[in-house]
């Protein structure tokens, strides 16, 4: 209940061992809620999607990316004559002014205390019922298939079966 604008309904709380043990039974009772699935992207999409400031134009470093041999011999010299190379690098690349300059400087003129309080509403993309859930069903399964990437892990998981079976309205499973 302390994460900011969570929907604390989407959990089942216990704050001591018997209520903790209570939410768990409580959890297992009330079973899987196509809503709750629902409900929790729609919170995440808004924490991490619309109350946040996109800089990515700004950072061009991927610390996953596959690299050629060439590459990494670059870096390997660059950081044996300076321990900064990878950062210096990276700052000498960046977009000057970043893309979200404008949001940023709102936010600090209007002395906002979040992005979500310069929002404006009437700008953002709605999707309609039928178009989310279609994004759902795709999200869901490719979670599904990366928690269970095996044909056999797949066959014997009820929680596979539920993530690629979402549907719109809650279903007896």
């Amino acid at each position: 209940d302390e994460i900011p604008f969570y929907p604390v309904g989407l959990n089942y709380f216990g704050d001591t061992i018997e209520s903790y043990f209570a939410a768990i039974e409580q959890a297992l009772q009330d079973g899987w809620s196509s809503e709750k699935v629902r409900q929790s992207y729609r919170w995440a999409a808004y924490e991490f999607v619309r109350s946040t400031i996109n800089i990515d134009d700004s950072f061009h470093e991927l610390e996953t990316r596959k690299r050629s041999f060439f590459e990494k011999v670059v870096r390997r010299l660059g950081l044996m004559f300076d321990k900064d190379f990878n950062r210096r690098r990276d700052f000498n690349r960046r977009m000057s002014p970043p893309g979200a300059a404008a949001q940023i400087v709102d936010i600090v003129e209007s002395a906002a205390a979040t992005v979500s309080d310069r929002m404006d509403v009437s700008k953002l993309q709605r999707a309609s019922m039928e178009e989310e859930t279609g994004a759902l069903r795709v999200e869901l399964r490719r979670l599904a298939e990366a928690l269970f990437p095996s044909p056999e892990q797949q066959m014997t998981s009820r929680l596979f079966a539920r993530l690629i079976a979402f549907r719109d309205q809650d279903a007896a499973y």
